[in-house]
């Protein structure tokens, strides 16, 4: 007695459902198998297992343009069908495949927000922004930030990346806008998330009175004192937000530049205004080397216990010029202890180099990995715009002679590599100045500045 015979259809979908690697990829058999899938989808475009296979088989024989076209038209009725997760996957294979396709990227991000949001729809919105700015595509970055803050308008993110975008654009008031709009949203948020995780007044009073230890805070540093610019902006709205709420948003925070730029006035104002408006946090502010050199006292003096027992009651540290820990060993043992005791325990901590964690390549790989896992926030050479606002500042503060508004520009133009040269130089001008009764003339000026610049070159 034969067999049964099979439908006609159940034969044909169980080879088109099949895995692609089971089946030849030779010319004749890849391209039946492709004609299989095809022509079940023309009976049933809704059929997902088939349209991956057959998605599978484009990109196996190197087909990228209709792999991607089925892969996008998979991805949309995965999300149709409430597959959120499974159609997040195929989307980022989609925009691995086309990155530089916007609407895949706005459909990714799409489908995240839908799934809650978090880090990778942080890092998908950090991806398309970057590229959008980096060629210059200002409104499309706009636009995709406006269908993107449709989903949810009080996300701190939008306004970020709304303010880099304005400011790489050339619009700097509005870029302080949307940062300031920023730091009021974290804020906000942060205070919420307090609130659900440990209850209320919970983080009240971190500290059992208002003890602080070993504050030695340069008291002009303030967020007031500040001149924010384009390239410091996210610089200052982060570090703003880190002041209004320690340890409960961009912890660890790592700050770099080069000198002169302004880290050690941002980390002095963090403290300053914690002092002001958190005064029983424990705060200590100090740098690696003094660090170093309490950690060799308590060593000889046999106190060693009593030097972890003091830095681990702090709530809040402050550490400057992270770099000069290499070659340190033991130091960097006990840092890293430190760091990871106050970070578990939910303690702000506040870092500043000369170069990014990823170039410290004389640290520790774990020391480094820690650095790594906060924000990283590069400050860059202010732009002349802002160094005449320092120095217009500056020069209203300084006691002696005024300078011209050329002068103050020709300063400005001539000190682009750092803020603390820059202010240097204004005394040196100042000074110069003061010999005179009439006002010192910009060729007098250049020449002044010829000089000097030379002199520490």
């Amino acid at each position: 007695m034969s067999a049964a015979p099979t439908s006609s259809s159940s034969a044909p979908v169980a080879l088109i459902t099949g895995g692609a690697r089971g089946i030849g990829l030779a010319t004749g058999r890849w391209f039946l198998a492709r004609g299989h899938r095809v022509a079940l989808l023309d009976i049933d475009g809704e059929h997902l297992e088939a349209r991956q296979r057959l998605a599978e088989l484009l990109r196996a024989n190197l087909s990228n343009d209709e792999a991607v076209e089925q892969l996008a038209i998979l991805a949309q009725q995965q999300a149709d069908s409430g597959d959120v997760q499974q159609a997040i996957v195929t989307w980022e294979e989609v925009v691995s495949l086309r990155p530089e396709v916007v609407p895949y990227h706005q459909a990714l991000i799409t489908c995240q927000l839908s799934a809650g949001g978090g880090a990778p729809m942080q890092a998908s919105v950090e991806s398309l922004m970057s590229a959008l700015i980096a060629r210059e595509a200002f409104d499309d970055a706009l636009g995709c930030l406006d269908r993107f803050e449709a989903f949810d308008p009080e996300l701190p993110l939008w306004h970020r990346w709304r303010g880099e975008v304005l400011s790489a654009k050339g619009d700097e008031a509005g870029a302080l806008t949307c940062f300031r709009r920023f730091s009021q949203l974290a804020d906000k948020h942060i205070s919420a998330r307090v609130g659900r995780e440990l209850g209320p007044g919970a983080a009240a009073a971190p500290g059992s009175s208002a003890e602080t230890v070993g504050f030695r805070l340069v008291p002009d540093y303030t967020f007031e004192t500040f001149i924010v610019g384009e390239r410091n902006n996210f610089a200052f709205a982060t570090c703003h937000a880190v002041a209004e709420n320690p340890a409960t948003a961009y912890n660890p925070l790592f700050l770099y530049s080069d000198v002169g730029l302004g880290k050690t006035h941002l980390i002095n104002a963090i403290g300053n205004h914690i002092r002001r408006h958190h005064p029983k946090f424990r705060v200590l502010f100090t740098s690696v080397e003094e660090f170093i050199t309490q950690l060799v006292d308590a060593i000889q003096r046999n106190r060693v216990n009593e030097f972890r027992a003091r830095h681990r009651r702090l709530d809040v540290l402050l550490i400057d010029d992270v770099q000069f820990l290499a070659g340190k060993e033991r130091a960097q043992e006990e840092f890293f202890h430190l760091f990871n005791t106050l970070h578990q325990a939910r303690k702000q901590i506040v870092v500043t180099s000369d170069r990014p964690p990823r170039e410290m390549t004389y640290l520790e790989k774990r020391l480094r990995s820690r650095f790594g896992a906060g924000v990283i926030v590069d400050i860059q050479p202010p732009d002349v715009e802002t160094r005449i606002a320092i120095v217009q500042r500056a020069a209203a503060e300084a006691t002696g002679a005024r300078l011209p508004e050329d002068v103050i520009a020709l300063l400005a133009e001539r000190c682009a590599s750092n803020v603390r040269e820059l202010k240097g130089a204004l005394n040196q001008l100042i000074a110069l100045a003061s010999t005179r009764r009439d006002p010192l003339p910009r060729d007098e000026a250049s020449r002044a500045l010829d000089a000097l610049l030379e002199s520490v070159s």
